[in-house]
């Protein structure tokens, strides 16, 4: 799997610079474009950059069977859909981020301040820490396992050392994730 990390080495590569020997990340130059030839239509940054990798094979083949993703609760992230305060158009969204809003197409009203029907979008029982592994990733397989933890990271680091709950779903037989297997796993998978 590629993640957001993976962009910015990306567009370095792009542009030939070579990134950072601290950035993370691995650039998907090499999967997205197979440099075959030097008179191929690329630019010759970008041919540079190609030819300082493998083939297209070996790089697919050593490319990141897993992503650890976390998440951490820090605001409540209130929003409304009633009652909301007509705001100048230059504090409006896109400009500005915005808690309140008409939702309708056309927009009715523009968003501003929430001040009555609010509810949060964010919860303190969203804490967590998950491992997506794809397909071939042996012993694991095609799924996901994330463990959640109550708190607030503004008030206190979070270390996972008091889980709630944890989850594990193999995606490949559900894919929307609604059967937890984490009973079903094995001692040295937990």
């Amino acid at each position: 799997p590629a993640t957001q990390v993976d962009l910015a080495p990306t567009f370095l590569g792009l542009a030939g610079i070579r990134k950072p020997w601290n950035m993370d990340g691995k650039s998907l130059v090499p999967l997205l474009i197979q440099y075959t030839a030097p008179n191929d239509p690329l630019s010759a940054w970008t041919r540079r950059h190609l030819s300082s990798y493998p083939s297209f094979e070996e790089y697919a083949k050593n490319w990141r069977k897993a992503v650890f993703f976390e998440y951490y609760f820090n605001d409540p992230n209130l929003k409304c859909v009633e009652n909301c305060v007509k705001v100048s158009e230059e504090k409006c969204y896109p400009n500005y981020d915005t808690a309140c809003g008409v939702l309708s197409f056309p927009p009715m009203d523009c968003w501003g301040p929430c001040v009555g029907g609010c509810y949060p979008t964010e919860s303190t029982s969203n804490n967590y820490i998950a491992l997506r592994h794809v397909k071939g990733s042996y012993p694991f397989e095609d799924s996901l396992y994330a463990v959640f933890q109550t708190g607030n990271q503004n008030n206190e680091n979070i270390e996972f050392d008091n889980v709630d709950f944890v989850e594990y779903f193999e995606t490949e037989f559900d894919p929307w994730m609604l059967v937890n297997r984490r009973s079903s796993l094995s001692d040295a998978k937990k």
